[in-house]
């Protein structure tokens, strides 16, 4: 049923008058992380398009029927992975077979992090240290995906990992725009030295803060947190989309209590009002992480900027100087 429906999106889609849609491209990505890799593996070749804007999340994000239409005249379509961007499922499945697809989780290479089992993780921490890795000959597999559902798939969240997905990126954009195979593994490879310099300064910008513990708002973190070795120590909800029970929330706070957290740290694609009463009436630090860059300038140096603002964000509200 749901796929019939988005089939007749896409009709629907393609009537559009041009001038009643967006920006047309032949390059359409998911989230303004892998965006901003795309944009810069693309160079001055073209103009990506990216889907969830602004302050909205891939959890809960609904496809336009203008956005329906820039997916149904790529060329190239760009994501994560469908147990993660779930609102693309039907959508990809009622594409043109002319729409080539590739889900960087499924890159050859890339150690992907299972997920950790409940909010606060307790009893599961030497499970942690497990890696998985995971080759795959078919980027577009449905049946490969359903397997990743079982693993974390904020993997942008790494720079070293983030090496191995811009390759996956020069890759496909090769594949489907071969004259330009040169400009795209010179950027691609001009952009992992930049992923290098970002990898060392955020070492060092981390590196007083990494046995202060604290708390997030869902559990979205643990590619940042392993890299730089950081004391996170739970999660309010292991997706944001679910709402915890009172016993869980009073199981958070006794955790909050015990780990004597410095920090919990909110999201600006949800609402605050789940940390307001989950802290109520505890001294304790509030900041904000935001794992898209929502205020992160769009572009070729977006990544950058939201991995740099990530860092900073943690390190000021747990700094012993902090207000």
């Amino acid at each position: 049923m749901r796929k019939s429906i988005f089939a007749c999106l896409v009709v629907l889609a393609v009537a559009i008058p041009s001038s009643w849609a967006m920006a047309e491209s032949n390059v359409v990505v998911s989230i303004k992380p892998l965006h901003s890799w795309v944009q810069g593996v693309m160079g001055d070749t073209g103009k990506a398009q990216w889907l969830v804007k602004g302050v909205s999340s891939p959890h809960n994000f609904h496809l336009k029927p203008s956005q329906m239409r820039m997916l149904s005249n790529a060329d190239l379509v760009i994501y994560v992975s469908e147990s993660f961007e779930t609102f693309l499922r039907s959508a990809l499945a009622v594409l043109p077979d002319s729409v080539h697809k590739t889900a960087l989780a499924q890159t050859p290479q890339l150690e992907l992090l299972q997920l950790r089992e409940g909010g606060a993780w307790e009893g599961h921490a030497e499970e942690h240290g497990h890696h998985h890795h995971h080759h795959h000959d078919d980027h577009s597999s449905s049946e490969s995906d359903n397997v990743h559902a079982e693993y974390d798939m904020h993997v942008w969240l790494d720079p070293v990992r983030a090496k191995i997905m811009v390759d996956a990126v020069a890759h496909a954009l090769t594949k489907v725009f071969p004259d330009k195979k040169d400009v795209y593994h010179a950027n691609a490879e001009k952009l992992k030295k930049q992923l290098d310099g970002l990898h060392q300064d955020l070492q060092a910008e981390l590196a007083e803060v990494r046995t202060i513990p604290y708390l997030v708002f869902h559990d979205a973190y643990q590619y940042f947190e392993k890299r730089y070795q950081l004391n996170a120590v739970g999660s309010i909800s292991v997706s944001p989309e679910d709402w915890p029970s009172p016993k869980r929330i009073q199981s958070i706070r006794a955790r909050l209590e015990e780990t004597k957290a410095r920090c919990v740290f909110r999201e600006p694609q949800f609402s605050d009002k789940l940390i307001q009463t989950v802290t109520a009436g505890m001294d304790i630090r509030k900041g904000v992480l935001d794992p898209l860059g929502a205020g992160v300038e769009a572009g070729s140096q977006a990544y950058a900027g939201l991995m740099r603002q990530l860092a900073a964000n943690l390190k000021n509200c747990l700094a012993p100087s902090a207000s």
